[in-house]
This record gives structure tokens, sequence and C-alpha cells, in this order.
């Protein structure tokens, strides 16, 4: 069953208060890589400035590629990494707002270079929300299996639903 949907305002944002949005991107990327798996240099600049920081909910669409390990390695992969994640950041994420509309696997790939394997989209009540939760230690902590699931990742942001006019 989906909660409802919560305004920012509900939620504490710890790590993000106080600091510029200079210093909210140097942070960023002194825990994550610039680009690959996460957004680079030039997208958390236009995050951390955009007009409706911490206000405005947003939505992603997440898609994945899962990978494959190699015969010497014992980390988790794939798919079983995913999960791995999920289980370790589900209820971190949640607690900082985000509200997943729906996650599917990808039986066909109809256009593109890339055989996607989930795509997944979820509601955040803010961008400043969501840069809280990545700047969570405990979710930090959690997030390298998401890294360790993926051969390739893409996200979508969608700022103003079409549907709630």
């Amino acid at each position: 069953m989906l909660t409802r949907e919560r305004p920012a305002s509900d939620f504490a944002t710890p790590n993000v208060s106080g600091k510029t949005p200079e210093q909210l991107v140097e942070e960023l990327l002194s825990i994550y890589p610039d680009g690959g798996a996460d957004p680079t240099r030039g997208q958390l600049e236009a995050m951390t400035l955009y007009e409706g920081f911490y206000t405005t909910p947003v939505h992603y669409i997440n898609i994945y590629k899962f990978n494959s390990a190699s015969e010497n390695d014992d980390q988790p992969h794939g798919e079983q990494a995913h999960s791995a994640y999920n289980r370790n950041a589900l209820k971190i994420v949640r607690t900082h707002g985000a509200r997943p509309y729906f996650r599917a696997s990808v039986q066909h790939n109809l256009l593109g270079a890339i055989a996607w394997d989930i795509v997944i989209f979820v509601r955040w009540p803010s961008f400043a929300v969501f840069t809280d939760l990545r700047l969570d230690a405990e979710y930090i902590e959690a997030q390298k299996y998401r890294v360790q699931s993926g051969e390739g990742y893409g996200n979508f942001v969608t700022i103003a639903r079409e549907d709630e006019h």
C-alpha cells in the first residue's frame, strides 16, 4: 500500500541545512564519483541551484542494466546486489520521503543499444530531501550495493507532472 504524498516541509534535512549549493556539490563529489552511476558536477550544480530545491516535489525514473560477476568475484552483483541495496536502503529511503510508484522488469528492449533490466519510478518531496538522503551515513554505506549491481544506469528527473493540473 502506498503512503500519502507528504510535502518537503515534513522532512528534516540536517545534512543539507545551512550549506551553500557549492558546499553541497563538493560534499557530494567527495562521496560519489563524478558521473558513472552518479550525477556529474554540472548536474549536481543544476540540481542544487534549482529555485525549488527545498520545496518542489521531483519524480525520478531510474533504469538499470545489471552486471554479471567474474569467476573470481565473491561480492554480490547484478540483481543479487540490487536486492541487497533494497534490503539495506529501503528503510532509510522511506524515512526521507521516497514514495515508489512502481518497479518493473523490462521484458523487451524496442529501441536503443542498452537492454535495460528494470525501471523504477519514485517521487521525492524535493531535491533537498533527496540530497539529504545521499549525505546520510547509513545510506552511503547501503548504496555501495547499488553501484555493485549495475553495468549501466540512467535517470530521468521530472519536476512538474502534467496530470497534477
